[in-house]
């Protein structure tokens, strides 16, 4: 289903830079001798996905694995991305809010909303009070991984402080984050451990396990 999600966000992920380059920085990597090599016998398009990571979106059909375990009955994301956890809410007909702070995300969205009914507000969700739902299911950035147009790194220190001040704010009756081991270790401090772990069967040149992490408060 990713092809729902490219119609509308595509052309920002690649203004995106992943591990330190967009798809538009071919000219920067092209001598390279294993991008040179890979291009043998792929596009430059399959040679950044699978050596950057072209920022790809979170699959919609993943979140029906929480969608369909959980059953909320209203969904925040205060980070909602590239559009597929808001996607899969309206094809199960819950309600869903979003917000993301990336500024070429305000156009998509308008695009999204239309379509698919769903609720978005462009801002940080750090300054304001989160809505009363009885999920939070997101994916926080991951440290400097993806860096946006009008965005700027942080330091690990002030990384590490951000998730613990983002884990404060979840206090909904289910929290359900997909983050990496690292952020999780960091999220434990507020949270405690999880009560459940959803494997997501993707993989980062088969080394890399990603799972959705679920916390109740019931």
């Amino acid at each position: 289903m990713n092809w729902i999600i490219d119609s509308y966000t595509e052309k920002v992920r690649h203004n995106t830079k992943c591990k330190g380059y967009s798809f538009h920085d071919y000219q920067l990597v092209k001598d390279k001798d294993y991008v040179k090599n890979y291009l043998i016998n792929h596009s430059w398009k399959q040679c950044h996905e699978f050596y950057f990571g072209t920022c790809k979106p979170f699959r919609i059909e993943h979140s029906f694995l929480v969608y369909e375990k959980y059953l909320p009955k209203s969904v925040f994301d205060p980070c909602a991305g590239w559009g597929g956890r808001g996607i899969g809410a309206s094809m199960m007909h819950i309600p869903y809010y979003g917000m993301d702070m990336n500024p070429e995300l305000v156009e998509p969205y308008e695009g999204i909303c239309k379509d698919w009914g769903i609720h978005f507000e462009f801002g940080d969700c750090m300054h304001i009070e989160w809505p009363d739902t009885e999920m939070i299911f997101t994916s926080p950035p991951y440290f400097n991984k993806e860096i946006y147009i009008g965005s700027e790194k942080k330091s690990k220190k002030q990384w590490r402080q951000w998730y613990v001040d983002f884990a404060k704010k979840c206090n909904h009756k289910f929290v359900c984050l997909n983050v990496n081991e690292e952020i999780y270790t960091i999220l434990v401090t507020v949270l405690g451990e999880c009560v459940d772990r959803i494997h997501l069967p993707i993989h980062a040149r088969g080394k890399y396990l990603e799972y959705i992490y679920i916390w109740t408060n019931i």
